[in-house]
């Protein structure tokens, strides 16, 4: 792992992967396909994630497309 690099539990989402530097912070989520769940610069977010929807995850084979919370 280089500096600057790892992997962060967020969102109710484990080993996400972050990259950062002085100015610039982004958080990817592989479980979702590298869904980018922040994206700061300065410490202001620009993504808005709705803290309800933490931890879902989409199941495409169910009709409906809403995401369901996580249950593994």
């Amino acid at each position: 792992i280089f500096e600057g690099t790892g992997y962060i539990n967020y969102a109710g989402y484990t080993d996400c992967i972050f990259l950062e530097n002085k100015n610039v912070r982004v958080i990817l989520d592989p479980h979702t396909g590298g869904r980018v769940l922040e994206y700061s610069l300065r410490g202001v977010n620009s993504i808005y994630v709705d803290p309800s929807h933490n931890g879902w995850i989409l199941y495409p084979w169910r009709k409906s497309y809403r995401p369901l919370r996580r249950t593994f």
